[in-house]
Parts: structure tokens; C-alpha cells; sequence
């Protein structure tokens, strides 16, 4: 084996340089960084500082750093070791455009240093698209071809539970409902909003946020209302629930709109009966863990 790929995750401030302690990574990707684990972080700054405690091992190893500058709480960080940017922006060393979606997936075109290549994948959403740019640049810095690099991306199947797609007949489910944090939630949101016809959303709502969970969860709501959808259908009476109902009634969405339900499985039945015959896409948005 050549290259061992390691995830470094964290609750706590101080996990990930551990993790680099004994791994002593000489390429990093900082991805994305958001509102999670806000019972254990704190706030956002413990997060940013606890993300770049990977950038700080790179820099010690004397390695390849690449932030994804798509991501403002990245973008923002003054950091002086060398890195490479990448993402969806022409200003950037790695960067992807003409992005275009359709039932077989995206397409999309990749560029560095002057230099183009045309690439399809089965995977949704504009934030997959990032992903790939990131481990692309990593793919060329580490020598690979642009062939191999299109046939890998070409083969990639979506994580279950993750934008999963799935069709029969006119119904089209986004199966989303891996637990979801505010950021990636508004990503699958817009997804959604690309696909023709009836567009429903089905969800119980964020949690584990702590004293913001009321405040991002009437965020979701308005940017629901935002982007057009067509029915909402809330799964269990909670304080999440609530909250969306609020930033949806809030952004003018129609409370003849918004229903209850006891279970994603009754909404999609419930949303086939309404829709019988239009082109209908249903977005199952997070689930909740069996203590809720």
C-alpha cells in the first residue's frame, strides 16, 4: 500500500492534533467547517481553531495542505503555511464549472493551471462536486492521470442515506436522512430546488445544537420557503418541528402547505396520494437517533 487515508474527527478541542500526533499526515484536506457539536465545542471558534489543528500538523510534516475556500469559515482563516485553494471559483488553484444536473447525476468541467478536463459523476449536489475538486487536486499532486481520475469519479456511488437517489415511475426520493447539520441541510434544500416538478421536503428537524437549535431550525424553515418547494411535511410535534413550522410561516410559505406526520414512511405515502400523476421529487432530510 502507498497512501492510507485517515478521517480526523473530533467532539473536543485538542482530538484532532492528537490524531496528527500519531498519524503525521503529509497531505491535509480541510473540507468544510460549521455548527456541529456545539454541546461539546462550545461555538464556532473552538470548531475553526480544532479543524486547523490539522493545518498546524501539515505544516510540522512539511506537507500539502488543501482548503476548500468555498467554505467562508475556512476562506476567512488567516493561515500562513503554503496551502492550495480549491472549490467552485475561477480565482482558485483548483477549481470546477458548468456544473449541470440531471437524473443520471452531474457533469462538470475541472480546471488547474490552465489546463481543462470534462468529468461526470452519479453523485448530487454542488457541495459533492467541492469534495471532488478536493480530491482531484490531491489526485494530481500525488501524479495521477486525468483518464484514471474521470473513470474513478464516474464509478462513485452515493453514500447510502446521503443525497441517495433513487426513481420509480414519476417518483424520485433524495434519501438525505443521515443526520444532517445546518449547512449540509440548506446544500440537499437546494439540490432539491433543481429538480423539475412537485418538490416536497419530509423531516423531524435539526438536533444536537444546543442553545442555537430553535435559531437554525427556523433558519431551515425560511430557506425551505426560499427555494420554492411545494409541500413540507413535518415528522413528530417538537420543539425542531415547531421552529421550522416558524421560519416557513415566517418566509410566507402557506400553513395549508405544512403537515405532521408521525413517520418519513407516511409522508412519501401521503405525498404519492397528493401527487399521483406529476413529476414528484420527495427530499427525506435527516433522521433522528432512537433516544429521540
Amino acid at each position: 500500500h502507498d497512501i492510507f487515508i485517515c478521517e480526523m474527527g473530533a467532539m473536543w478541542e485538542g482530538e484532532i492534533a492528537e490524531c496528527c500526533d500519531i498519524a503525521k499526515p503529509s497531505i491535509g484536506i480541510i473540507t468544510a467547517i460549521g455548527p456541529q457539536h456545539l454541546q461539546t465545542f462550545g461555538n464556532l471558534e473552538t470548531i475553526i481553531r480544532t479543524k486547523f489543528e490539522l493545518g498546524h500538523a501539515i505544516e510540522k510534516c512539511e506537507g500539502d495542505l488543501f482548503l476548500n475556500y468555498d467554505n467562508e469559515n475556512i476562506a476567512k482563516e488567516k493561515f500562513a503555511y503554503k496551502h492550495y485553494s480549491y472549490g467552485l471559483k475561477k480565482n482558485f488553484d483548483f477549481y470546477a464549472d458548468e456544473i449541470e444536473a440531471g437524473p443520471e447525476g452531474q457533469s462538470f468541467k475541472f480546471h488547474h493551471d490552465k489546463k481543462e478536463f470534462e468529468a461526470q459523476t452519479k453523485l448530487l449536489g454542488e457541495h459533492n462536486i467541492e469534495n471532488l475538486v478536493g480530491a482531484i487536486a490531491v489526485a494530481k499532486k500525488l501524479g495521477v492521470s486525468d483518464k484514471d481520475i474521470k473513470f474513478a469519479i464516474r464509478r462513485i456511488k452515493s453514500v447510502p442515506h446521503r443525497l441517495e437517489l433513487t426513481t420509480k415511475g414519476n417518483l424520485s426520493i433524495i434519501d438525505d436522512s443521515y443526520n444532517s447539520n445546518p449547512i449540509s441541510s440548506k446544500l440537499a434544500v437546494d439540490t432539491l430546488a433543481k429538480f423539475e416538478g412537485i418538490k416536497v421536503v419530509v423531516t423531524p428537524g435539526l438536533i444536537e445544537l444546543g442553545d442555537d437549535e430553535e435559531r437554525y431550525n427556523q433558519e431551515l424553515g425560511e430557506h425551505i420557503a426560499k427555494k420554492k418547494c411545494d409541500f413540507v411535511y413535518l415528522v413528530g410535534r417538537a420543539s425542531q418541528t415547531n421552529a421550522i413550522e416558524s421560519g416557513l410561516i415566517n418566509a410566507k410559505f402557506a400553513d395549508s402547505k405544512i403537515q405532521y406526520v408521525s413517520s418519513p414512511q407516511e409522508a412519501v405515502a401521503l405525498a404519492s396520494r397528493k401527487y399521483p400523476s406529476e413529476k414528484l421529487t420527495v427530499l427525506l432530510l435527516n433522521d433522528l437517533p432512537d433516544n429521540y
